[in-house]
């Protein structure tokens, strides 16, 4: 009885152990695209001018909910600036400033890519941004709060 009572007990701890483990999740969740996705469908612009009276606004549409990134890509000095999420579309305002330790630089000009999941394809906007201002770290933040580039 005794050993009966051992066994039952152990199976039942080791059951309540791995029904207890939640495994965790790494990473966002990625969604990609459907079957009946056609490349022709995406639509990209860009305003194509950024100095210190002028933010330009970069929108892209491709019409099914997916997991996208968008860069804009300094073609001199190798600044990259990306945005990321999962959307039907996405709408931003570049500011200037990059993702990576370079910095863009007056006078060059920046290209607009978008990778969408599931899509082997990248998608380069036809319409470039100038960077017509060099830009100059002043400590202050801007109207969100965050350090800005005057």
């Amino acid at each position: 009885m005794r050993n009966y009572f051992s066994k039952t007990l152990g199976v039942l701890g080791a059951t309540l152990l791995l029904l207890s483990c939640k495994q965790d999740q790494v990473g966002p969740d990625l969604v990609s695209l459907n079957t009946d996705f056609n490349p022709s469908d995406v639509v990209m612009t860009a305003e194509k001018e950024l100095s210190t009276t002028m933010t330009p606004k970069i929108t892209a549409n491709w019409g099914q909910k997916v997991t996208y990134e968008l860069m804009v890509k300094g073609l001199v000095s190798g600044a990259i600036k990306t945005y990321k999420g999962t959307a039907v579309s996405v709408d931003v305002l570049w500011e200037g400033l990059s993702s990576n330790i370079y910095f863009f630089k007056t006078g060059e000009s920046a290209s607009v890519e978008l990778k969408l999941v599931g899509e082997d394809s990248v998608f380069v906007c036809n319409d470039t941004i100038e960077v017509k201002n060099s830009f100059e770290f002043d400590g202050k933040k801007n109207k969100w709060g965050k350090l800005f580039f005057t």
